[in-house]
């Protein structure tokens, strides 16, 4: 018995391995990773006049707060060391009600730090909003 020799014919391929060739062939084509660009937001809003404009006029409403603040505080400050200094001539109503004043006075303050706060973050949003919807426009 002779050995039988295979002998490879190129036609006889059947359609299934015919096309795991192609699919195997054609993957790394289809493999590639899309392309990803990212955008320095800051260094773009830094760049824009409008955001320069904006940041002026935040830093200008925070400086008048600020000020604001202080002589709240320094008035509270003056009237609570006169407090001090007088607390043992004052009469127990006189004192009961520069305390009542005192209390009044910083919770004043601490409902204008909080409302100037809010203010603040308010004009901050509605000043860089147009700024930053034109660069996500773009």
């Amino acid at each position: 018995m002779s050995p039988t020799h295979f002998q490879f014919n190129p036609f006889k391929i059947s359609l299934p391995v015919m096309l795991c060739w192609l699919i195997l062939l054609w993957l790394p084509l289809t493999a590639q990773t899309p392309k990803t660009g990212f955008t320095n937001a800051e260094g773009l809003l830094a760049a824009m006049p409008a955001y320069q404009q904006a940041q002026q006029t935040l830093q200008t409403l925070h400086q008048q707060m600020k000020k604001k603040l202080n002589d709240q505080e320094e008035a509270f400050n003056q009237k609570a060391a006169t407090y001090q200094q007088q607390q043992t001539m004052m009469t127990a109503e006189r004192k009961s009600a520069l305390e009542a004043e005192l209390r009044k006075m910083q919770e004043d303050y601490q409902k204008n730090a909080m409302q100037y706060e809010q203010d603040l973050a308010k004009k901050e949003s509605e000043l860089l909003k147009p700024v930053i919807d034109k660069i996500n426009a773009a």
